[in-house]
């Protein structure tokens, strides 16, 4: 078993679809992370059960050990005949070697918690009932891409800012506000919430969508690019360094043109080098729970690096911003 709350599991997403086509509800979907969490270096052979199932997934003993009963029945799990004893079973995950593709990469602190401590995030993920929402947030993990995207593949889903205005030019930058974000999401996400009317995204998806992002699974970044389809030039998101320099950046932005406090434009505004005519932000989703790595380090020490450079530009890079500074 892993130990360490800050490694990661494995799962097969043929898995995840059995068990949704064989109608596994809410429980037995997290029963079944649990388990796998429970997996050694080989992530595969788990020796946590029911007693894990209860703790971390907020149920009663007996619930526990149904689930695990239905996992084996619906051909996910199965006991380890050779490693097994009385009172200690150990399971295998059955379809565990799948290939790449298939994998899903989970952090041990989905199961775990970041302090190991009640309430435990599949506990708040289980209540309510919904197999769904689990499985949107398993998909969404599917499609998690930090190096390349930033979060979820912006391909699946995004926000889109309809309303970008510039506000006024100096030092060789244009002020944008950007606002009226707009989410988007492919059926290839939200096909399996609801039947596609008209080519709308079913309501149910957008709740479970709010849901998640309510409970704190999923956060909002924003990524703004030099054009349609254009590449990254800064980010931020709800960590307290990357808010720090969006507020750098805002301060330095509102100061190209003279407003009172009450009159401050509504939305995000950044500055923008003048050269770029079109800039695009993007929102994009990021998993708040994400495996301690070296690809998770490369994006962050990557992430930072590239916002560093973008304030620099600016002459922000060792500028002390504070509240008061985004009333100017």
């Amino acid at each position: 078993m892993k130990s360490n709350k800050d490694g990661f599991f494995r799962i097969s997403s043929e898995n995840i679809g059995k068990l949704h086509k064989q109608g596994a509800d809410a429980l037995t979907l997290c029963a079944y992370l649990v388990i796998a969490c429970g997996t050694g270096r080989d992530n595969t052979t788990s020796t946590w059960s029911a007693e894990a199932v209860r703790k971390y997934v907020g149920c009663r003993p007996g619930t526990a050990k149904l689930a695990i009963e239905k996992l084996i029945e619906m051909g996910c799990i199965a006991l380890h005949q050779e490693r097994t004893k009385p009172g200690r079973p150990v399971y295998v995950l059955l379809n565990s070697s799948a290939s790449t593709t298939q994998e899903i990469w989970l952090p041990n602190a989905l199961v775990r918690g970041v302090t190991d401590e009640a309430p435990y995030p599949l506990a708040t993920l289980r209540e309510g009932g919904d197999p769904l929402r689990v499985r949107l947030l398993l998909d969404m993990y599917a499609a998690h891409e930090l190096l390349d995207s930033g979060g979820v593949d912006a391909e699946l889903i995004q926000a889109r800012f309809n309303d970008v205005e510039a506000l006024g030019q100096k030092n060789g930058a244009t002020a944008f506000r950007f606002s009226d974000g707009k989410y988007s999401a492919d059926k290839a996400l939200s096909e399996p919430h609801g039947e596609h009317v008209g080519g709308s995204v079913p309501a149910a998806f957008w709740e479970r969508f709010r849901t998640l992002r309510s409970l704190g699974f999923i956060e909002e970044v924003f990524v703004l690019l030099d054009g349609p389809g254009g590449e990254p030039l800064y980010c931020y998101g709800p960590t307290e360094d990357e808010r720090a320099s969006y507020q750098k950046l805002r301060a330095h932005a509102l100061g190209f043109f003279r407003s009172r406090a009450d009159d401050l434009p509504k939305g995000e505004v950044l500055p923008v080098p003048q050269h770029i005519k079109n800039p695009v932000l993007q929102g994009v989703l990021r998993m708040k729970f994400r495996p301690h790595t070296k690809v998770t380090s490369a994006w962050w020490a990557q992430s930072q690096q590239a916002n560093a450079a973008y304030l620099r530009r600016f002459g922000l890079l060792d500028v002390i911003t504070t509240d008061d500074d985004f009333l100017l």
